[in-house]
């Protein structure tokens, strides 16, 4: 007899002790030797930023940081004590797309636009990372302002860094790298000469749901971590984190709604988001398995 999910969970060694053990105080470790390339973890809000790095910090035990971190008032002595110390890091959060930051390189998070904006309009309107705008007090005009301005705002981010769509090949080339472009930028990573490797939200699980391991295996590779078979159980079967947004299955919220009304749709066309995300996903290699 195969053993159960819950049986398999029971054996599984987590950064934080057993599985099932209470991790909300829980604090990954610094790394032990300052002098790391400063890593950035980059993206337009409502991309991913906050799962990935739950992801890494479960995968690798190292701490994650954030630029906004030192912004907040009141945080708890023992992060704001830390919140300066980029170099003992794994990788920092940002949403600003600038080079004049002092990162040496990046990982960029790509998500499809209208449900990057999606998400960032339920976390402007509550607050909360999980919540949902009431559907009650949904403004639809407000929704559409909102998603064209910034719809404007996902282009010209991305373009900042990795240069603008129109400098891509409008198909990749099967001998890049994983996350290389298949042409040259014209953003500011290449003409400061700046690392960067792109991953697509969407390529971060795979057709059930189920998180791509290989993109475990590329964190691990890019950031210089030796794999814990532990630790790399733990991520897979506690993938989720705090921060997962819970959408209504029924479609009756506007939120939901949202990704099949025609006039969201012919927004993020005429805004020129939609094209500069399809231009980017065939510039990069799609996600795919590490070489044996």
């Amino acid at each position: 007899m195969q053993p159960s999910n819950a049986n398999k969970q029971r054996h599984i060694q987590c950064p934080w002790g057993k599985p099932d053990a209470d991790s909300s105080s829980w604090r990954p470790v610094l790394l032990p030797q300052p002098g790391r390339p400063r890593t950035e973890l980059l993206s337009f809000p409502g991309s991913g930023n906050s799962w990935v790095r739950h992801l890494i910090e479960t995968l690798t035990g190292y701490r994650t940081n954030s630029i906004y971190h030192c912004n907040k008032k009141n945080y708890p002595p023992e992060i704001a004590a830390d919140c300066n110390k980029w170099n003992v890091s794994i990788v920092t959060k940002s949403h600003i797309f600038s080079c004049t930051a002092a990162w040496d390189r990046a990982l960029l998070l790509l998500r499809h636009p209208l449900h990057a904006i999606r998400a960032e309009y339920q976390r402007a309107n509550t607050w909360n990372q999980t919540a949902l705008v009431n559907e009650q007090h949904w403004d639809w005009e407000d929704w559409y302002k909102k998603l064209e301005k910034n719809c404007r705002r996902w282009t010209k981010d991305y373009a900042a860094v990795l240069g603008s769509p129109a400098s891509f090949p409008s198909s990749s080339s099967s001998s890049s790298s994983p996350g290389s472009p298949a042409g040259d930028a014209t953003g500011c990573a290449a003409l400061a000469n700046r690392t960067t490797h792109v991953f697509f939200y969407e390529d971060l699980k795979d057709s059930a749901g189920e998180l791509n391991n290989h993109f475990l295996d590329q964190l691990l590779l890019l950031l210089g971590i030796e794999r814990q078979a532990a630790f790399y159980e733990c991520a897979r079967a506690f993938p989720e984190g705090r921060f997962k947004r819970s959408y209504p299955q029924d479609g009756s919220h506007p939120a939901v709604q949202v990704l099949t009304d025609a006039r969201s749709q012919q927004t993020v066309a005429s805004a020129g988001c939609l094209d500069a995300y399809n231009a980017y996903r065939a510039a990069y290699p799609r996600l795919l398995p590490l070489p044996s």
